[in-house]
């Protein structure tokens, strides 16, 4: 193997969306030319958990709280680095290993917080704020009449809390000395709405009276760095070769040094054991010692589940029965987090090398009901194909064979050294051993990557390539001699030959963006096919698990889905027009044609700026788009100008802040800058938003070239619906009747923070909160800050700036509203995971107590506090067909489940608020003049390349077009439209040989392809929503009314969305901030000021949704 070459071989060292905003689109009527469509990835999200590579953060050590990942996804949603709590059974966990998002974690003893003292007292609503003259003072501890004293922590607290506008920060250690502080307890049981049956996707656990106790022992494996699959194949292999020391128990083991036994185990115990050697190696041998740890009580679980005690001591029974249930999983498929995969199963290419694998994710859980759970669900992964390197390479360069072969074809070296690096590689030259390596970077070509090889027999040093080595050394003429070598090993100081190397399988890979919507599309699926899978996979893991559960810890599982009582919410009377209008929604959503928003906004300037190409994209291209948009604003009652004050063709990046500045100094007045983008430049994107935001202060609404080709007055009208809401209009409200929270001045809140992904290195994370602004909760203003990662521990969730930013809002909240304050503060807190609710309560909830008392001493409104969580397994399904709504037979909008399945005793619920579908991404010919579908052939077509004849408007064929896709024989010209996600384009017969799946018709010698999958048939996710901190002491059917009514106002589309509308606004808030830090890299470190300046908006938008 040549080693690290001198001179020239060191070189190579080292390692849009459819006329919306290019920030993440969202819900609504989309500007693709379909009504009502949701076009954002997290509502993708919502449909399927196996959404994106991020969507959740998996884990093997359960807890009894929800965890949230990315997303991917998600989105997503994900990619976030998720603080863990601490283990009950401590054990050193891997990154895998840390709590996941369907995992219940039991919190530790918290410390206790102001707790304020208006949960008797009505709050004065004239009482005013005065914010100028409170600026500076103290608030003394005991004026409040609620912090407690006698402590040096104590102390310490109050005079941080006289700080102004400091955010609170309590040390763990105080947190852990003082009483803890639970969540309220749940105050009933919801009433309103009809009843519908439902089928839960959890299992009952039961186990028998004899199961009173399980024994937990340390497992020390020497040498200790090897895998988690090694570790396993030690202590099985210990297990069978000891039968007399284990006395024919086969116990629970996780991977790593937890070893869970019915019956007790000699202590302590050293045995040894060799394993047969990998690929022509050595056996390996290892040393193993057993000694006992504690005794795990499986009865507490009984108070636990009655509310007779709290989780602390229950957490052990919890993880140590997790830890028995996946212990065949784990033997029988590859674990991955908290989820396992066959991978001796074909997955599906989604592009780039890479391929989507399903699997069953697991966990156990306490429950209502008073009965241990476990939960099952599929999911879905994105992994490296195993396959060649050189294969790899064409499908990452898009490149072909004879591509590789031309010496004078360039590669593009530093992406393939992006896409490459990290990779596991085996080698393939010689037959007898595979060696196998990490990819470090990309070198020179092997021709001329030269190094100094010593002979064994006249100990001369002579200098050769990289190609000529192969040659001598093992008879091998290189095929592709000018492509670049790998640079392996641990040192780094190794070079292959691309043709000699493999990658190997079953290892995960960070998405793409393409990649996560090709995964999106290929893993949707209906909510009846869904449940059949995740039964089929539950029977799976019952074969499989069963008889060594029953033997060996007499436990069982139901193969059945437990049934759930739910309930269908009635919808919100939605107000339209300068007349109130009331619209009731129908599944989901409402008509807005023939109708005016409640509240448009009046735009007297406003200017265009085209980036596209002017050849396709000219002057009388740009004019009839000006008035399509024109005639759509006023049809919905938005005051627009046919034309705009100035049109300009600028060419690129460098002409943003040129002509942006130069119309804000010509134009005083103006209002709003429409951009058409030539297409997904997300470097153009935040230039635009950076300046127009930041700099000079005007809204920005971007357009693709396509939609603005197209001017469908549908498009129009979505993109109406943006530009009114960042002028100030209002496009819907909720009947205030209704609301009845709502009759005493009552402020709401979101939050979110977001987290860089894998590949943004130093990149801060960002915290964003907005605020309702008006009595309807329809108009918000925010406020971002830029967070440091905790002493290198990575992404922290916890708000630092709290306090300070809950002052700001709610002082704009005294000067919009009359010099009003909010007696009722409702917080709605996205992205926390379960084993942070502590974390929550004690710092974010008291920040919020905290911001009140600054601004006047005796101002103690009353807060609830709820947290919103969509990185979860739980899935609904309806048990008779005809409650269940739309072609993917979803929950019906407006299913809400409080019982059974949710906690034993605190206040939690689950709520689906939106109507099952999908993006639908319009194909380049959307007026087909019929299909007609032809029987299945043998393997499944979802998400695969489908080729057919096809109307084609442009060319005058007008013939009815055949088609298959998975067998559907019901397939509509609208379901073609939803199915086409890439720009059909034509194809020769004659050059292209039909596979056994596709359907063609030969007498045509030019055919047109399209890259077909199943869309607008996932699976719809409820959202589940935790109450931390209740003053308002609501009732289940009143706060699960509210947050319904609140997934009503979201100002982006006509219909509710998945969860209320301040906490989509946070998550826009937060990706729009992220926008301007990245400027279109998803590279590069930024250091946490430069950060914190960039993401600050020019004033004049501090009082816009500048983010919609």
């Amino acid at each position: 193997m040549p080693r690290k070459p001198k001179g020239r071989g060191n070189l190579g060292r080292g390692r849009g969306n459819n006329g919306q905003d290019h920030q993440q689109p969202r819900p609504g009527r989309s500007e693709n030319g379909t009504a009502a469509i949701v076009s954002d990835r997290e509502e993708k999200q919502n449909l399927d958990g196996e959404g994106s590579e991020g969507t959740v953060k998996e884990t093997a050590a359960p807890s009894l709280r929800t965890s949230r990942s990315q997303e991917s996804a998600d989105k997503a949603h994900s990619k976030e680095h998720k603080s863990e709590e601490k283990n009950a059974i401590s054990s050193k966990r891997s990154q895998d290993e840390r709590p996941g998002p369907t995992e219940i974690s039991l919190r530790p003893e918290t410390a206790r917080f102001v707790k304020p003292a208006g949960n008797a007292e009505n709050c004065e609503q004239t009482r005013k704020l005065c914010p100028a003259s409170d600026e500076g003072k103290t608030v003394p501890a005991q004026s409040c009449g609620s912090v407690p004293s006698g402590s040096a922590g104590t102390q310490e607290a109050t005079n941080l809390a006289q700080k102004l506008g400091s955010s609170l920060s309590m040390q763990d250690s105080q947190a852990r000395s003082s009483s803890s502080v639970r969540p309220p307890k749940r105050p009933g049981f919801g009433t309103i709405g009809r009843p519908i049956a439902l089928r839960a996707n959890f299992f009952r656990l039961s186990f028998s009276p004899k199961l009173t106790c399980l024994y937990h022992y340390d497992v020390e494996i020497t040498p200790s760095k090897c895998p988690k699959a090694v570790k396993r194949d030690v202590v099985n292999a210990i297990v069978q070769n000891n039968r007399d020391t284990f006395r024919g128990h086969e116990p629970g083991f996780d991977g790593e040094k937890n070893l869970i036994s019915f019956i007790q185990l000699p202590s302590p115990v050293q045995l040894k054991v060799t394993l047969p050697g990998v690929d022509g190696g050595k056996d390996r041998q290892f040393e193993v010692k057993i000694q006992f740890a504690k005794s795990v009580n499986v009865a507490d679980l009984k108070d636990f589940l009655s509310g007779k005690q709290n989780g602390k001591t229950v957490q052990e029974a919890v993880q140590a029965l997790d830890i028995v249930l996946r212990q065949m999983p784990s033997n029988h498929f590859t674990p991955i987090g908290r989820t396992f995969f066959p991978m001796d199963h074909q997955g599906r290419p989604i592009g780039e090398g890479c391929e989507v694998k399903f699997g069953f994710y697991q966990s156990v859980r306490p429950s209502q009901w008073k009965v241990m759970l476990v939960n099952i669900d599929v999911s879905a992964k994105g992994f490296y194909t195993r396959q060649p390197v050189i294969d790899f390479v064409c499908e990452t360069l898009n490149m072909s064979y004879p591509d590789l072969k031309d010496t004078r074809v360039r590669i593009d070296k530093e992406k393939l050294k992006k896409a490459i690096s990290g990779v596991r590689i085996e080698t393939t030259h010689m037959a007898t051993m595979k060696r196998k390596y990490t990819v470090w970077g990309v070198a020179e070509a092997a021709e001329r990557l030269q190094f100094d090889i010593e002979d064994n027999e006249s100990t001369r040093t002579t200098r050769t390539t990289v190609a000529q080595y192969f040659f001598d050394a093992y008879k091998m003429r290189l095929r592709y001699p000018h492509l670049p070598c790998l640079q392996v090993g641990v040192k780094k100081d190794r070079f292959l030959p691309m043709e000699v190397c493999t990658i190997i399988p079953c290892q995960k890979r960070h998405l793409s963006e393409q990649q996560t919507a090709n995964m999106i599309r290929s893993t949707a699926r209906p909510a009846p096919e869904r449940q059949r899978n995740i039964q089929d996979w539950a029977q799976e893991m019952i074969r499989g698990s069963g008889r060594y559960l029953r033997d060996q810890f007499q436990t069982s599982i139901d193969p059945e889905m437990v049934p759930v009582k739910g309930r269908v919410l009635p919808p919100p009377q939605v107000k339209l027009g300068p007349q109130d209008r009331a619209l009731t929604p129908r599944d989901g959503g409402w008509d807005m044609r023939n109708q005016a928003l409640f509240d448009g906004a009046s735009i007297d300037t406003w200017t265009l700026a085209s980036f596209a190409p002017r050849q396709r994209c000219n002057e009388e291209t740009l004019r009839n788009f000006c008035r399509q948009m024109s005639s759509v604003s006023k049809r919905e009652g938005i005051r627009m100008p046919e034309q705009p004050a100035d049109v300009s063709f600028a060419r690129g990046f460098g002409d943003v802040e040129r002509l942006f500045s130069e119309w804000s100094g010509r134009f005083p007045n103006l209002q709003l800058i429409m951009v058409v983008l030539p297409g997904s430049d997300k470097k153009l994107y935040s230039e635009v938003k950076r300046v127009g935001d930041s700099l000079i202060g005007v809204a920005t609404q971007c357009v693709q070239m396509k939609l603005v080709l197209q001017a469908k007055p549908q498009v129009c009208a979505n993109i109406s619906l943006k530009i009114n809401a960042k002028l100030g209009g209002t496009n819907h409200v909720i009947d205030y009747s209704v609301k009845p929270v709502f009759n005493e001045p009552t402020i709401v809140f979101g939050a979110d923070v977001t987290h860089p992904s894998p590949t943004e290195t130093g990149i801060p994370s960002i915290a964003a909160v907005v605020a309702s602004m008006d009595r309807h909760a329809s108009k918000y203003h925010a406020r971002v800050r830029a967070q440091r990662h905790r002493n290198g521990a990575g992404a922290q969730e916890i708000i630092n700036d709290l306090a300070v930013i809950v002052r700001e809002l709610l002082i704009e909240f005294y000067k919009t509203n009359g010099r009003l304050k909010p007696s009722k503060i409702l917080f709605y807190r996205d992205g926390v995971s379960e084993g942070q609710f502590d974390q929550v309560l004690v710092h974010e909830v008291r920040a919020v107590q905290e911001a009140c008392m600054k601004l006047e001493k005796d101002y103690r409104p009353r807060i609830t506090f709820v947290v919103v969580q969509k990185r979860h397994h739980t899935r609904l399904f309806c048990e008779n067909d005809r409650d269940a709504s739309g072609k993917s037979r979803n929950v019906p909008p407006g299913t809400t489940v409080d019982s059974g399945i949710t906690h034993p005793y605190e206040f939690d619920f689950y709520l689906c608020s939106h109507y099952g579908i999908q993006v639908n991404v319009t194909g380049a010919y959307p007026d087909f003049s019929g299909i007609k579908m032809l029987p299945p052939p043998a393997p499944s077509l979802d998400g695969m390349l489908v080729w057919h004849p096809l109307t084609h408007p442009g060319v005058g064929i007008r013939r009815r077009v055949k088609l298959l896709v998975n067998g559907n024989n019901t397939m509509t010209c609208g379901g073609l439209e939803a199915t086409a996600y890439r720009p059909l384009k034509t194809q020769n017969t004659r050059l292209h040989k039909p596979q056994h799946w596709e359907i063609l018709q030969r007498h045509y010698q030019r055919i047109f392809s399209a890259s077909f999958g199943i869309l607008g048939r996932g699976t719809s996710r409820p959202t589940h929503y935790h109450v931390l901190y209740d003053d308002n002491n609501f009732t289940a059917d009143s706060l699960q009314e509210l947050t319904y009514q609140l997934c009503h106002v979201y100002a982006r589309c006509t219909r509710s969305v998945s969860m209320p509308a301040p906490a989509y606004y946070a998550h826009l808030a937060a990706f729009h901030a992220r926008v301007h830090v990245t400027n279109g890299n998803s590279s590069g470190s930024v250091d946490l000021e430069k950060c914190a300046r960039a993401i600050q908006v020019n004033d004049k938008m501090k009082g816009a949704m500048y983010f919609t």
